[in-house]
């Protein structure tokens, strides 16, 4: 996965809803879900629905559930 340890608590926020990666760091949201495409997660075409797919998988990863 593409990211450093440092960015966990950031991504942490992520999944707890506390910040919207995609419109408050685009940039870095737009590498990850580069990442999940290319390891096979298939997306919607939806961006709401996109959206929580990316972040079951982000939550998953970092091992870390939304409360």
């Amino acid at each position: 996965m593409p990211i450093k340890k440092s960015d966990l608590s950031y991504l942490r926020s992520v999944v707890n809803g506390d910040v919207a990666l995609d419109q408050e760091n685009p940039s870095f949201f737009n590498r990850l879900f580069r990442w999940y495409e290319q390891i096979g997660v298939r997306f919607y075409g939806d961006p709401d629905e996109d959206y929580e797919v990316f972040l079951d998988h982000l939550a998953s990863d970092i091992g870390y559930g939304a409360a």
